[in-house]
């Protein structure tokens, strides 16, 4: 087996490794959706505060 064969083989068993190391699997969809709902809480978040730092500088 060559150097490169060897190596990506043993990247292949350490990474199978640490997915069973990791626990259960979940739902991909309901990750994702997860994911996602958490994000556009945050993503509102920012607009809110800088709507909110926006209406608070003072005109000149």
């Amino acid at each position: 087996m060559a150097s490169f064969e060897k190596v990506s083989v043993q990247e292949l068993g350490r990474l199978w490794d640490e997915g069973m190391a990791s626990g259960s699997s979940v739902d991909g969809d309901q990750a994702f959706a997860r994911i996602k709902s958490k994000l556009d809480a945050k993503v509102a978040e920012r607009k809110s505060q800088k709507r909110c730092a926006s209406s608070r500088k003072p005109s000149r």
